[in-house]
């Protein structure tokens, strides 16, 4: 599983590597920023999982080549709810993407604020 599985699990292990290496290093921003990569990653498997049934999209490398979400979830034996589990990651992605947002976003108003009140109090 794990070999047909590897493509997506790339896809989305690294971006969240990322997030927990520069969370790791306190880097509290830039984890932000980069856990919008890793919803954006969900996202982009997003029509591959729910083309798992249908086979319709063309695969990298040509004929002969095994579609992986349909392989796993057939093994499964999911291979019926492939778009159902698509509609799952595309939530869990775009709430990825909504909580790194708003993520950054506090974490710069709250650097905004620390900063005047460092400013008012050195003026003072």
């Amino acid at each position: 599983y794990l070999y047909v599985f590897g493509g997506s699990l790339v896809q989305w292990s690294v971006p969240f590597a990322f997030v927990l290496y520069f969370l790791w290093t306190r880097q509290f921003f830039a984890s932000c920023a980069i856990l919008f990569w890793f919803g954006e990653s969900l996202l982009e498997s997003v029509s591959y999982i729910a083309d798992a049934t249908a086979l319709a999209m063309p695969l990298f490398g040509g004929e002969g080549m095994v579609h992986d979400w349909n392989y796993l979830l057939f093994q499964i034996g999911v291979l019926h709810l492939d778009r159902a589990i698509a509609i799952g990651v595309r939530t869990a992605g775009y709430f990825v993407v909504l909580l790194s947002v708003l993520l950054c976003w506090g974490f710069i108003v709250t650097q905004i604020v620390s900063a005047f009140g460092q400013k008012r109090e050195s003026a003072l």
